[in-house]
């Protein structure tokens, strides 16, 4: 299970920025404000950020 957890930790920037790109598509809201690249920066920092805490939130295994 901990090489499931690494691998993410290693994908999370390439998971949030799919993510984005995903948002962007499907939702009207995501695709306006994405207009502006400041606010798809900050997206995009929060996206990564949240997968990062996750895994970290996850306790190690014996």
């Amino acid at each position: 299970m901990s090489g499931l957890l690494e691998e993410l930790m290693k994908r999370a920037d390439a998971n949030a920025r799919a993510e984005l790109k995903a948002c962007e598509r499907e939702l009207p809201e995501y695709r306006i404000r994405a207009e502006n690249p400041r606010s798809r920066a900050e997206m995009l920092d929060y996206a990564v950020w949240f997968r990062r805490h996750s895994r970290e939130s996850v306790p190690p295994f014996s």
